[in-house]
Formats: C-alpha cells, sequence, structure tokens
C-alpha cells in the first residue's frame, strides 16, 4: 500500500515545493516593489513638476501675448476713434447744415430701430 501512495506523496511535495518557490517568489517582487516604490513616486513626482512647470510657462506667455494684442487693439481704436472725431469736426465745419441733417437722420433710424425692439 505504501507503494500506491508513494506517488501521490512525491507529487504533493513536488506541488508543495512549487508553492514555496512561488511564495519566495511573490516575497521578492513585494520587496523589489517597495524597494522601488518611492524612487517611482520621485520620478512620478518630478515628472509632474516638470509637466506643471511647463504649462504655467505656456500660460503665462499666451496671457502677455493676449495682453500685447488687446494693447494693440486699444491703440488702434483709439486712433481710428480720433480720426474720426477729426473728420466730424472738418466736416461739421466745412458743411453745418449737411452735418445737422446727418445727425438727425441718423438718430431718427436709431430711434426706429430701438423702438421696434420693445414691442
Amino acid at each position: 500500500m505504501t507503494a500506491a501512495i508513494d506517488p501521490v506523496i512525491s507529487d504533493a511535495k513536488s506541488t508543495l515545493d512549487d508553492a514555496k518557490r512561488t511564495v519566495e517568489g511573490a516575497k521578492k517582487t513585494v520587496k523589489t516593489g517597495r524597494e522601488q516604490a518611492p524612487e517611482i513616486v520621485r520620478e512620478t513626482k518630478d515628472a509632474l513638476n516638470s509637466r506643471a512647470d511647463q504649462v504655467r510657462s505656456q500660460t503665462s506667455q499666451a496671457a502677455d501675448y493676449a495682453a500685447e494684442q488687446l494693447e494693440q487693439a486699444r491703440l488702434l481704436a483709439t486712433e481710428q476713434l480720433e480720426t474720426a472725431r477729426a473728420y466730424l469736426a472738418e466736416s461739421m465745419k466745412e458743411r453745418p447744415l449737411t452735418a445737422t441733417l446727418a445727425a438727425l437722420g441718423a438718430g431718427f433710424v436709431l430711434g426706429v430701430l430701438l423702438s421696434g425692439r420693445r414691442r
């Protein structure tokens, strides 16, 4: 009867040895993971900080560009407004009746347009 049990015992020992090797391998993997985790966390933190710095820089550059464009638009609008004011002042001096009639006409059109919206 011992002869019949020997192969089963041998298989059980082999399975037990395999399980022990698997457990030892898992322990080594966990130990390696524990040892490498701080380095991985540090590298990840450094990469995120670097990317955040890049985003801050790009955002700052975009804001500076937008501010420059806004200032140029303001200067252009101021210049065009001054040109229009000078033109109107000169037109009123040269043709006061025409300027007055044009202003009255524009006021009438605006009045009709604005009163039409209230209905």
